[in-house]
């Protein structure tokens, strides 16, 4: 019986040893998650304005909002007729805004549930009816929203007056107004407006007086609205003594706030700097 004991002892010792010999375990490793990146906080939306109309005033917010928040022009600024500019918006979890634009003559136009991401654009405009385009990044078109002006819908080829009735729309000759810098030291006798394209539109002299060195002038008009759609025009300038631009400078017409005119030397003509 001790035998059996004593052998019993042996073999319980023999597996402590091995079990102590044994490495330890090695834990498996969780699968690390993929970070998320996080959700930008603003977006940024091409407006563009594709109404006969300057914009005064462009409201944006989330449609679940009863607010219009913050005006996105700011005080001294207005969106021309065939402009567009940047606005930037607080990202949401979601990703529907509601739209109010003042124009010129104060008419509201307002546009409710319009899909907006970052990097889109909103084109505003009439056409059969008051309506909104929406363009993903790529320029595709990824949606259209129908509006209503002064809380009416604008009907197929019409446009709303302020008698609450319905006329019909005729496409208007559209305007153009900016300034000019004469920055050289010479008197300026011509500046002649075109296209950078062969559209039919024939270069005319813009400039009604002298523009006498180191002075400027503001200058407006109108173009037939079958040009309403080009945005490269060409700027051409004469000075008294017939010295000439030293080349056709090119600008947007419709959302040019000044122009600089000076003399360059090296070029030996009138060279343009467009500020929008």
């Amino acid at each position: 019986m001790k035998k059996v004991i004593a052998l019993t002892l042996v073999l319980l010792l023999a597996l402590s040893v091995v079990a102590c010999n044994d490495p330890p375990p090695v834990p498996t490793p969780e699968p690390s998650a993929d970070p998320t990146p996080a959700a930008p906080a603003t977006i940024t939306i091409k407006f563009s304005n594709d109404t006969n109309y300057n914009f005064n005033r462009i409201y944006i917010s989330p449609t679940a909002s009863n607010e219009w928040g913050n005006e996105l022009l700011g005080d001294t600024s207005i969106l021309k007729s065939h402009g567009s500019f940047d606005v930037r918006l607080q990202a949401y979890d979601f990703d529907n805004y509601d739209i109010k634009v003042i124009d010129e003559d104060n008419d509201e136009y307002i546009f409710t549930r319009v899909s907006l991401n970052d990097g889109y654009e909103v084109s505003i405009y009439f056409g059969s009816v008051l309506s909104a385009d929406i363009f993903d990044r790529s320029g595709n078109e990824v949606g259209s929203v129908i509006g209503t002006l002064n809380g009416n819908e604008v009907g197929a080829g019409s446009d709303y007056d302020d008698d609450d009735y319905y006329e019909p729309y005729i496409e208007q000759d559209v305007e153009y107004s900016f300034t000019v810098y004469n920055e050289s030291a010479y008197e300026i006798v011509y500046i002649y407006l075109g296209t950078m394209s062969a559209v039919g539109f024939d270069d005319i002299d813009i400039l009604p007086v002298r523009l006498a060195a180191n002075s400027n002038i503001h200058l407006s008009g109108t173009i037939p609205a079958e040009f309403s759609g080009i945005t490269d025009w060409s700027l051409y300038v004469i000075d008294a003594d017939g010295d000439t631009s030293a080349f056709h400078d090119h600008f947007n017409l419709w959302t040019v706030s000044y122009v600089d005119i000076g003399w360059s030397g090296v070029l030996s003509g009138y060279e343009s700097t467009f500020y929008y």
